[in-house]
């Protein structure tokens, strides 16, 4: 046990040591210290703060206007089957976003309003 603790006071004195000489060498070419080791950078604290509650708020906002597939379902009357082939052939139908990154897929409404709107269109120039 002893040992142990003698050889991590060692360690610590020479890292210790290792950092002073490492400061005075930049003191001597005229670059700028380094900050203590425990200070803490606030202004990046909160720069990095603000970011992650942009990104959450983004996050729950896209989540909120996408539509899950059972709502897809039943705003086009089609089957889950039907749009599997559609998002695999059809290249007008739109993509579905993973929110989550896992299984779970959504669609944006808006997309979907709009790409029926286009088949109904096209429905009325074939007829």
């Amino acid at each position: 046990m002893k040992r142990t603790e003698d050889d991590a006071r060692a360690v610590l004195t020479r890292s210790q040591a290792t950092r002073e000489k490492t400061a005075r060498l930049l003191k001597k070419a005229g670059a700028r210290s380094q900050a203590p080791e425990g200070s803490v950078d606030l202004a990046a604290v909160r720069a990095s703060v603000r970011r992650a509650v942009v990104e959450d708020e983004v996050e729950k906002r896209v989540a909120a206007s996408c539509d899950r597939q059972a709502e897809v379902e039943k705003i086009t009357r089609l089957g889950r089957t039907t749009l599997w082939k559609l998002r695999r052939e059809d290249p007008s139908f739109p993509k579905p976003k993973k929110p989550t990154g896992g299984r779970a897929i959504r669609f944006r409404e808006s997309e979907v309003r709009r790409w029926m709107v286009q088949q109904e269109r096209k429905a009325k120039i074939e007829a």
